[in-house]
């Protein structure tokens, strides 16, 4: 006879949570760097926004079960970062669009 399993406990969500964060902030920067190679503006912007999303890659690949709360603080810290320039970026790229 097999013991019973454990519930899953809320790592595997702050994990699943975790994952789509970083599939949102990867998506967002893969619809941005088309647009602005396309357009023939800023290749070193390009390199910058692939820089940064291997620089949150790495950090979200440091997961330790038993490091949760400093693993959060890493990770808090890159995505207020991110989003902060995400969201910047689309303000500029509105402004441009408005001015057409």
């Amino acid at each position: 006879m097999t013991a019973p399993q454990r519930p899953r406990t809320p790592k595997v969500l702050i994990g699943a949570a975790a994952l789509g964060l970083v599939l949102l902030v990867v998506g967002g920067v893969l619809f941005l760097i088309p647009q602005q190679s396309s357009e023939g503006s800023e290749p070193d912007r390009n390199v910058q926004i692939v820089s940064r999303a291997t620089e949150f890659a790495t950090q979200y690949n440091t997961y330790d079960a038993a490091d949760l709360d400093g693993y959060q603080k890493r990770l808090d810290g890159l995505t207020k970062k991110h989003v902060d320039q995400v969201d910047e970026m689309l303000k500029n790229k509105e402004a441009e669009l408005l001015e057409v």
